[in-house]
């Protein structure tokens, strides 16, 4: 009976991995086909800092390129090397959340369950997409740092065991917000999230000086993100949401609800304003008791104003997009959290029996849909092998599928990917 929540919590990733056994591409995809030309200077030897700098999108990719490149250099670009980062960074993720939450046995395959959701198919199995695990395990690494290591008692909350960190716990959660700002641009949001910590958990004697350090370090970083900095060209305009605020509101709560109905936008409506309605109530109460589990929730709720600020004008539907889940499933392993230990009453049960189906079916969707879209690529890479061009490079790359011929030579010349080991 004592190791059933191990075995339970097992079952989640064990899943994923016979999804990424079956189911995984080996060739690139998406903006991956922008990564081949930094590939072609790194294996010329023309790569400089600027490359690693240079802004995609609204991202600094310092950090993920790093990484990428060196997995690209130790495999000749095997694709499933990424697909492996990701699933490392995933369980990464993981330990984290369970450092966030309490004791209670129980807590442990809900948690694996909300971590290894494959209704994030977008992030698990392009490797890419590393850059929103990077952001957010450094993220996270930030509030376990600043925050008081914390004890459940009983139904009084959280109470601090330990002060704030010590200097050097300090200056590491300083490098993770700057890892986590170069990794993906919501990595941002970890310093007003630190600040934020320190202001509610630091001893009155230290706090004006770390407050002031870290906002100079903080801002330091911002303006050499922002230094050359342009918005893409398909981001909204600034004020844009006033002229949708009903668009706006919905498409948060839409981006909020996802990890637990994303496989229905009305469910998924209900449920961010159900979930953002029970993290205030729980965490607002008591600020101070609860500092860590407020940051989490604001990760996630600053994350989808963001989001929506940049993408209103493209309507709530665009919400649904698997790759905000990850970063919206803190906000509900906040509310796990905040659970009482041993779940004593009925109401708190019939809350954790709800919350498994939810994710469970969430998951599920999210495993159809990827074995769907995998199978609607796959006939490509015959395709791309042969040097012919094939219908289902628009599934590969939407925004220029003609790309996928013009860099192919690249991935020939270099043994890349798929050509790496053909003559």
């Amino acid at each position: 009976m004592k190791r059933r929540p191990w075995f339970l919590a097992c079952l989640p990733p064990l899943a994923l991995v016979m999804l990424y056994l079956g189911y995984s591409l080996d060739f690139p995809r998406l903006d991956q086909w922008e990564f081949v030309l930094f590939l072609d200077k790194a294996w010329t030897g023309q790569l400089t800092f600027h490359d690693f700098w240079a802004q995609h999108n609204e991202h600094r990719l310092i950090f993920p390129r790093l990484l990428m490149l060196v997995l690209a250099r130790l495999s000749h670009w095997n694709i499933r090397w990424e697909l492996a980062a990701n699933l490392l960074l995933g369980t990464g993720v993981f330990g984290a959340y369970m450092a966030c939450s309490p004791k209670g046995r129980w807590i442990l395959p809900l948690v694996s369950l909300a971590a290894f959701s494959m209704a994030q198919w977008q992030n698990w199995f392009l490797g890419w997409q590393m850059q929103i695990f990077m952001s957010l395990l450094a993220t996270l690494g930030v509030l376990l740092l600043l925050s008081p290591r914390t004890t459940r008692e009983g139904h009084g909350g959280p109470r601090p065991t330990l002060p704030g960190p010590s200097w050097f716990r300090f200056i590491l959660s300083m490098a993770l917000a700057t890892v986590a700002t170069c990794s993906f641009a919501n990595g941002m949001v970890a310093w007003p999230l630190g600040l934020l910590l320190l202001l509610l958990c630091e001893p009155a004697p230290r706090r004006p000086r770390m407050a002031l350090a870290w906002c100079g370090v903080g801002g330091l970083v911002a303006a050499g993100y922002l230094y050359g900095y342009h918005p893409p060209d398909y981001h909204a305009a600034p004020l844009a949401f006033l002229h949708h605020p009903l668009t706006f509101a919905l498409y948060v709560l839409v981006y909020l609800g996802q990890p637990v109905a994303g496989f229905s936008l009305p469910l998924a409506m209900g449920a961010g304003a159900i979930g953002l309605a029970l993290w205030l109530w729980r965490t607002c109460r008591a600020p101070r008791a609860n500092a860590l589990y407020l940051a989490l929730g604001l990760y996630t709720l600053m994350s989808a104003l963001i989001t929506a600020g940049g993408r209103v004008e493209f309507g709530v539907e665009q919400a649904m997009s698997s790759r905000y889940i990850t970063l919206a499933t803190p906000l509900w392993i906040a509310l796990i959290a905040t659970f009482p230990p041993g779940l004593p009453g009925y109401r708190e049960r019939l809350q954790v029996f709800m919350l498994v189906a939810f994710f469970l079916a969430t998951s599920i969707h999210g495993a159809y849909r990827w074995t769907e879209r995998y199978h609607a690529m796959a006939p490509a890479r015959a395709a791309l092998l042969r040097g012919e061009d094939h219908p289902g490079y628009r599934f590969i790359y939407p925004p220029a599928p003609e790309t996928i011929l013009q860099r192919r030579p690249i991935l020939v010349r270099h043994r890349l990917s798929i050509f790496a080991a053909r003559e």
